[in-house]
């Protein structure tokens, strides 16, 4: 397995790079895309609110999951939104700041990975436009 492999599927120096990739694309965000990016890329946070460090997809289409909101409350099992609203954000934000390579495959797995498809090739490699940039 390649670093940039191992990097995508939160192997060696994994939190390194989630850390170093959410310092990158926390800037651009919204405070509710920020909650959405603690959890998918996994930060050892305590800012409210945040997404938990999982989310389930629905039969219809649905994330669940735990959300810690802005009175620090935690929530298990919330309705955090659309899957494909979800998914279209997240590479909306990726492009937005113009990640490539391996930044770009490492965020995308890790909301595969967060959204329970260990798998990662609907999202990054069954379309072209997902791995462009990758060299």
């Amino acid at each position: 397995m390649t670093n940039e492999q191992q990097e995508a599927s939160g192997g060696a120096g994994g939190e390194a790079a989630r850390a170093r990739l959410f310092a990158t694309l926390a800037p651009a965000c919204s405070p509710r895309m920020r909650a959405f990016l603690i959890g998918v890329l996994a930060q050892p946070t305590e800012e409210t609110p945040r997404y938990g460090t999982s989310a389930t997809i629905t039969s219809d289409g649905f994330l669940i999951g735990g959300f810690v909101d802005a009175d620090d409350e935690f929530h298990m099992g919330a309705f955090l939104g659309d899957f494909s609203d979800h998914q279209r954000n997240i590479r909306g934000l990726v492009d937005h700041v113009g990640l490539t390579g391996s930044d770009r495959l490492a965020v995308l797995a890790a909301f595969e990975r967060w959204c329970g498809r260990m798998n990662g090739a609907a999202l990054v490699g069954a379309r072209g436009a997902d791995t462009r940039g990758d060299s």
